[in-house]
Order: C-alpha cells, then structure tokens, then sequence
C-alpha cells in the first residue's frame, strides 16, 4: 500500500482489508437497486478488488520456522487436500514439521500427499 495509508495515517493492511471488504458487501446491495447502478457498482468493485489484491501483494506470509534447539512440530491441517489448506501442509511439511491432513475425501486427501511428497522431493533432487 501507499505510505500515506499504511504509516502516514496509521492503518493496517488488515484494517484496509477489512474495510474494502464492507465496502464491497454496501456496493453489492445497492447494485441490486437498478441497472444504473450495477454498471457504476462493477467499476467500484474492480477498485476494491485492487485495493484487496494490494493487500494480499505487502502481507508477509508467515513462517513456520523450528525454533532452534526446539523440536519439530506436530500440525493438523483441515481441508488440507487443496487450496489454502493444501498450500500450508506442503509449507508446513518443507519446513519439517509432521502435518496430519484433514480432509473430507480420503482419496483425495491421498492424492494431496503423494502430490506433496512428489513436490518435495523433486525439490531436494534439484537443489544438490
């Protein structure tokens, strides 16, 4: 985000992200109205989408480090089998910790974890 919003005026991405986000649940209603507005409404949607992708491009992800002399972790992930979910198992897993998956499908939940592996180990063939 620009300085101004972020250090000059003292907000937060997530307090952006949380005020675009209402902004855009207001913007929705009042589309609903007349044609009018849903055309000026899809405009204003396009802008806080900008502003949410902003936010998603200065938010560091966070890091699942060991702590050193600490052991690794045990983590259990829900919806691990795709998306988000999936995402942080495989970083999780990368980073040695133990992941227990949680999924809806048992054979997808599988299909996950081999595609994981398969990833981490085509990895550590390729750095050395």
């Amino acid at each position: 985000f620009d300085k101004s919003l972020t250090e000059v005026a003292g907000f937060t991405p997530e307090m952006l992200m949380g005020a675009t986000v209402t902004w855009s649940a207001i913007i929705t209603l009042w589309a609903s109205t007349s044609h009018a507005h849903a055309v000026q409404a899809s405009a204003i949607s396009a802008m806080a989408f900008g502003v949410i992708k902003q936010v998603a491009d200065s938010v560091e992800p966070p890091q699942f480090v060991i702590p050193e002399g600490e052991s690794p972790l045990v983590c259990l992930v829900t919806g691990a089998n795709s998306g988000i979910g999936k995402a942080i198992s495989a970083e999780l897993a990368r980073q040695g910790h133990t992941v227990l998956m949680g999924c809806r499908s048992s054979k997808k939940c599988d299909v996950a974890a081999r595609d994981i592996a398969n990833n981490m180990l085509g990895d550590n063939e390729n750095d050395g």
